[in-house]
């Protein structure tokens, strides 16, 4: 029987080392790209809707023959128990939930930044009180805050949702805003501009919020996502956009009662929202992947 030759000097050679991590970036890009793709369909098909040829979406033509059919050639995606259409009704509610989402998620960020960015930069008490502050706010659950307020005004119009929606969604960025800027505020080019004289508020515009867009790109993605989600829970309770207005949250309570016989009306904006929230994380992930210099293939 042949023995395997041993190394000469009976030296055991060295295991093998890993080698550098696979670079996931193409890929990425390709879903986020998709994803992109979907969110700018879904976002082009709302704001256009008026050009579609669509029914009125609060119409209810014949409530008593046209109740509850299911999808067909004359309606694609069948009737709700009004008689109303559902895509109609799917496509005009996008633009109300996409809508109150995007206002709701610029007054979140513009507030988080600014709050975050101050609290940066502002000396060690003050940084302490307004973080505090946030994190009082943080260990609320946010949905029963959003429901306590609405239960007290008994109904809001959608400007005031999407205030409510954005005044209470900015306690997370204002906190990884706070945590960039300390990060950023010691390194060699900040130092440099303190010590030529330069202000405050002129380093945070030039120096300190240019370095945090990625962050807060990904950021974004993350808050829309909460707020759809938030958005469509309220509505669903009766609490958030009020009927006759479509939302996606609204035409799910309109099947609700009976989704086991008439699916479809709750089945097709519950897909819609399902899609949504999947292509914001998956443009978020590829942002992140994308924009950090750490995901770069090594040479």
């Amino acid at each position: 029987m042949e023995m395997a030759a041993e190394p000469v000097g009976g030296a055991v050679p060295p295991p093998a080392l890993p080698g550098p991590p696979r670079f996931r970036g193409p890929r990425l890009a390709r879903r986020s790209v998709l994803a992109g793709a979907l969110l700018a369909v879904l976002a082009l098909t709302a704001a256009f809707a008026g050009a579609l040829g669509l029914r009125d979406p609060v119409a209810q033509p014949d409530p008593v023959r046209l109740s509850s059919q299911p999808p067909s050639a004359a309606y694609p995606l069948g009737t709700d128990p009004f008689s109303r259409d559902v895509l109609s009704r799917v496509i005009y509610g996008g633009r109300v939930s996409l809508g109150v989402a995007a206002l709701a998620v610029a007054v979140a960020m513009l507030i988080g930044t600014a709050y975050g960015a101050v609290a940066g930069q502002a000396g060690r008490r003050t940084d302490a009180v307004m973080m505090r502050a946030v994190d009082a706010f943080l260990s609320i659950p946010r949905i029963l805050l959003v429901m306590a307020l609405l239960a007290l005004w008994g109904g809001v119009s959608l400007p005031a949702l999407v205030a409510l929606l954005g005044l209470t969604s900015w306690f997370g960025v204002s906190r990884l805003v706070r945590a960039e800027v300390l990060a950023l505020r010691e390194r060699d080019f900040v130092i440099a501009a303190r010590a030529l004289g330069v202000s405050r508020l002129a380093i945070l515009a030039r120096h300190l919020l240019p370095n945090i867009v990625t962050p807060l790109l990904v950021s974004v993605t993350l808050v829309a996502r909460n707020v759809i989600l938030l958005e469509a829970g309220l509505s669903f309770l009766g609490i958030g956009v009020q009927q006759p207005t479509p939302s996606w949250g609204s035409i799910i309570r309109d099947g609700a009662e009976q989704v086991g016989q008439h699916w479809w009306i709750s089945f097709f904006p519950g897909l819609t929202i399902a899609l949504t929230v999947m292509a914001l994380d998956a443009l978020g992930d590829g942002l992140r992947e994308a924009l950090d210099p750490r995901q770069l293939p090594r040479p």
